[in-house]
């Protein structure tokens, strides 16, 4: 897994093999065939991994730094694109199209515990009397800007003048506090229910 894991981080995906990962590992080529049965399953255990390790990261942040809530939610999403531009090779794994976590449960279980950090953080933001109205779907806008951000930095598509001028925690900062000012403002009907009267 470690030499699989070095191999990912200095090739990407298309340079790593069982048998590079056993060389990298000074074991024989046939050892890995006793725990994966190819390729695919291997990358999956490393991005199930990562995940773990992304977790944990968001999970550190906070316990070295605590803070009160909204502190503590920024903390996480700050963790969370950290991670994804110091392991590029490792974030992209974990969200390309394959491995699937639908393959692979061990892979899937990683991915949703991932959300916990996030998720717990958000809940501590809300109001206590609004803390049952859709949290996971607050998630999903959260999870989703941070996952544009961290997408456009890998991608080099933000400008090289905002990233001269705006480190990464400040960049995800600053977008936290737009974005906080509707994740945890009052929940509103949407069109839809509007015009059936659903609340």
């Amino acid at each position: 897994m470690a030499a699989a894991t070095r191999l990912l981080d200095r090739h990407g995906p298309d340079g790593v093999t069982l048998r590079g990962a056993a060389r990298q590992a000074g074991v024989s080529q046939a050892a890995p065939y006793r725990h994966f049965a190819g390729k695919e399953a291997l990358l999956a255990a490393v991005a199930a991994e990562s995940f773990l390790a992304l977790k944990e990261a968001c999970g550190a942040a906070v316990a070295a730094d605590p803070g009160d809530p909204v502190h503590r939610l920024e903390v996480v999403a700050i963790a969370y694109v950290r991670f994804a531009v110091d392991h590029p090779a490792r974030y992209r794994l974990m969200w390309a199209p394959t491995p699937r976590g639908r393959d692979h449960p061990v892979l899937a279980e990683a991915a949703r515990s991932t959300g916990q950090p996030l998720l717990l953080a958000l809940i501590e933001c809300l109001p206590s009397e609004t803390r049952s109205e859709a949290p996971v779907e607050r998630l999903f806008v959260l999870w989703s800007l941070l996952h544009g951000i961290a997408g456009l930095l890998l991608d080099e598509q933000l400008p090289h003048e905002v990233l001269e001028r705006v480190p990464v925690d400040e960049l995800v900062r600053r977008a936290m506090q737009v974005a906080l000012d509707g994740l945890l403002g009052p929940a509103r009907p949407s069109r839809g229910d509007r015009k059936t009267g659903v609340r």
